[in-house]
């Protein structure tokens, strides 16, 4: 086989030229560009997760004593309601009483006056 012109372009032909090679270079820069500018992204998202995982954690850490804190207060609530459940119902026998005695006390003093009227007795009350 003999090396011509026409060979050595039949060659070379699908080879890259130096314009394609310049071309190439800068498609290259511009996706290193945008993966660097990607991957500092990237990075100040991992180190968000990462403070957005911790803060997760510890809220769930927090919350999980939340269910035992509401029953103690639960507990608290239904004792304290218990109890001024028993004052109301002294307080209301306490009334009842103090009104039996004063309509009591409202009687004797009505038949003290008829009885000072009858004796002819002035009494004071």
């Amino acid at each position: 086989m003999e090396l011509t012109r026409e060979h050595f372009d039949k060659a070379v032909k699908d080879l890259a030229t130096q314009e394609s090679v310049e071309d190439l270079g800068k498609t290259v820069a511009q996706i290193n560009l945008t993966v660097n500018t990607h991957t500092a992204g990237f990075k100040q998202l991992d180190g968000k997760a990462d403070r957005t995982a911790v803060l997760a954690a510890n809220l769930v850490e927090e919350f999980h004593e939340v269910p035992a804190t509401l029953k103690s207060i639960v507990r608290t609530l239904d004792s304290h309601t218990a109890v001024l459940e028993q004052r109301l119902s002294k307080k209301k026998a306490k009334d009842e009483e103090k009104t039996v005695s004063v309509e009591r006390f409202d009687r004797l003093e009505h038949w003290a006056a008829l009885v000072g009227k009858k004796l002819g007795i002035k009494l004071e009350l």
